[in-house]
């Protein structure tokens, strides 16, 4: 099974989404509008993501941006 990184960015407007493997190759990436629900429009996109790669195959779940602080102590990931 092949390790991979999700990294989500959680602004005022959107959520961008990337996961990578080991070699950085980016296997998937995506830009998602929030609309004002930064913690659901953030867990609807880890519901899809997770129903594709089963939660093992992530070494690492990271947040980053004005909402990731937050969600990273929610959600149980680390903020960058």
């Amino acid at each position: 099974m092949k390790s991979l990184y999700l990294g989500i960015d959680v602004g005022s407007v959107s959520a961008n989404t990337i996961i990578m493997d080991d070699y950085q190759n980016v296997i998937e990436d995506h830009y998602t509008r929030i609309k004002g629900q930064p913690l659901q429009t953030v867990q609807k996109i880890l519901e899809d993501i997770l129903q594709r790669i089963p939660l093992e195959q992530f070494r690492s779940i990271s947040f980053t941006g004005t909402g990731g602080k937050l969600l990273a102590e929610l959600l149980g990931g680390a903020f960058i």
